[in-house]
């Protein structure tokens, strides 16, 4: 079985951390923090913007924007 790439690997870490979490909302920011935090194999380090660019469009992640800023809010579970 071949080495799973960081991208992938943050976007199933996400995923994860929202289905752990379901029913909340986080930002892309507190996401990314929780990744880069802790030794869970992402070497370069992820970025809200990354971040928003693997998941745009994904079927099972609600996704809001907070208060009319640029800033995005994501969960699972959860309503508008």
């Amino acid at each position: 079985m071949g080495a799973v790439d960081d991208r992938a690997k943050a976007k199933i870490i996400m995923k994860t951390f929202l289905y752990a979490n379901k029913g909340k909302w986080f930002t892309s920011k507190e996401i990314c923090d929780f990744i880069n935090n802790n030794p869970l194999g992402v070497k370069g380090g992820v970025t809200p913007t990354g971040l928003s660019k693997l998941v745009n469009g994904h079927d099972r992640i609600n996704r809001k924007r907070k208060s009319g800023r640029n800033v995005w809010l994501y969960g699972v579970g959860v309503n508008g």
